[in-house]
């Protein structure tokens, strides 16, 4: 085992250390990225900066990694420690030909991988990922002696974080570093600002908790929610980040949570206002339906587009001014497009001084539904691709019985404006997801029945109906 094909997924290279990926592999990606610039880009210079989460894998592997680079020619600037924004902030600001963070994001401890950027934050694409699988495969590159180097630019990410929010008030705010990565910078970001700031799970030892730190996570949203409450019950606002921070959770003053989609439609008005013609904002199949009506009621143009941060990173480099997966990322084209936890976090809080309200006030002048979260059905890597084009087909037949079916990322089937149900296949784990929004609870019943029944006809078990909670916010 150096580098199983399994690893090379559609936005990013990640899997379980030392059964998926070693040392080794991590080196073989490395000489196979450095080929790959080199032949795309024509040049006879490459420079890469690459960084690290905070995994107890992440050191040796970016080691290796860098030795790959390295030894087929690139020039290669190791940041150390940092974050998945600081990476695309550089790749942005910097001259730099690549970006490349080894992290897992919100995956278990034993996970590690790769995040790859070209210049501008642009992520390499799927054909770029498999063709690094091909040549690590092929292992025939030319080696030509690079150069390495340490250098500590973190610091013109956090520069450009205190320059860009300025605030009148000293808010109270509390942050949960999940005791990830943003535990080591949460003094550098959020604690240079003038915040009164509590900062909890502070100590980057990954694993201590028993719920990864991820803000899609009700279970994790609603831990926040206690501990936050217990420590002082008169803050502000509450931030979650994810492990490599390019994605962000809120909680209210009084510790309820919401979902990303909700959080876009209730910053909208305050995004769009001022901007002349219709501004194009795109969503994931996974966000609400009251999303699109939230745009369209002001004046700008919605698009759903598939789920992944290429497929994003595509629509914000052709125009768009927002972008919103419901999983946590939120792209912003006043921050270069790219999604960052940080940023997107503290443009939240400065929105809400600016409108002088607090988060709860501002929640209530969004449409509630009924949504169940996301429901993970174990599928293998192997498996899941054939399913899901099983579940597509099925549907397909069945088409005329729907009020409007989307195959934009797996099938998501409209029972009704407001009420719809997805199956997609996730990219980064193995699972299919399903996801269900409902105007009237009522329709749970026939929803459930219509998922079982398509993933039946695929050889797949769901879970009992029970066990299917819809939360209505």
């Amino acid at each position: 085992m150096l580098a199983n094909d399994n690893i090379f997924r559609t936005y990013d290279i990640r899997g379980i250390v030392d059964k998926d990926l070693d040392v080794k592999g991590a080196y073989l990606i490395g000489c196979a990225v450095g080929t790959l610039l080199f032949e795309k880009l024509a040049k006879e210079n490459v420079t890469v900066v690459v960084g690290r989460d905070s995994r107890p894998s992440s050191g040796s592997l970016q080691s290796f990694f860098i030795e790959g680079l390295v030894a087929v020619g690139a020039d290669v600037i190791d940041i150390g420690v940092s974050l998945t924004p600081i990476v695309h902030f550089l790749t942005c600001t910097q001259d730099f030909d690549a970006g490349i963070e080894i992290t897992a994001s919100h995956n278990p401890l034993s996970y590690n991988g790769f995040r790859l950027d070209y210049r501008n934050a642009v992520p390499f694409s799927s054909a770029d990922i498999q063709e690094i699988r091909d040549k690590v495969r092929a292992r025939n590159f030319e080696f030509n002696k690079g150069t390495k180097r340490k250098e500590d630019l973190n610091q013109q990410y956090f520069s450009y974080i205190r320059d860009y929010f300025v605030f009148n008030k000293k808010h109270k705010v509390i942050l949960n570093c999940g005791h990830s990565t943003i535990s080591e910078y949460a003094t550098e970001t959020y604690g240079a600002l003038n915040l009164d700031l509590t900062v909890i799970n502070n100590e980057p030892e990954y694993g201590v908790d028993s719920v990864t730190p991820n803000p899609e996570n009700k279970f994790y949203m609603n831990s926040f929610k206690e501990v936050a409450l217990s420590y002082d019950s008169s803050f502000e606002l509450g931030i979650a980040l994810d492990p490599d921070c390019d994605r962000m959770g809120l909680i209210d003053e009084k510790g309820n949570s919401y979902s990303t989609d909700r959080l876009v439609q209730a910053m909208l008005p305050y995004y769009l206002e001022g901007r002349s013609g219709k501004s194009l904002v795109v969503y994931d199949p996974k966000c609400s339906s009251y999303l699109h009506e939230r745009v369209l009621s002001l004046g700008g143009s919605p698009r759903m587009i598939k789920t992944g941060h290429t497929f994003f990173s595509d629509a914000m480099h052709s125009g768009a001014v927002l972008g919103c997966e419901n999983s946590g990322h939120i792209y912003l084209d006043i921050n270069y497009g790219y999604d960052d936890g940080i940023f997107n976090s503290l443009y939240f809080l400065k929105m809400l001084e600016d409108l002088d309200i607090s988060l709860f006030e501002l929640m209530k002048g969004v449409q509630k539904s009924y949504t169940s979260g996301e429901i993970k059905i174990p599928v293998s890597d192997e498996k899941k691709f054939s399913v899901i084009s099983g579940i597509v087909q099925n549907v397909k037949e069945q088409e005329a019985n729907f009020y409007r079916v989307s195959y934009v990322d797996g099938v998501r089937v409209s029972l009704s404006e407001h009420s719809w149900f997805l199956i997609r296949v996730s990219n980064t784990t193995p699972n299919l997801t399903i996801l269900i929004e409902l105007d009237n609870i009522d329709l749970l019943n026939e929803v459930h029945l219509m998922i079982l029944s398509l993933l039946a006809s695929q050889g797949v078990d769901f879970i009992p109906l029970g066990e299917v909670e819809l939360k209505q916010g």
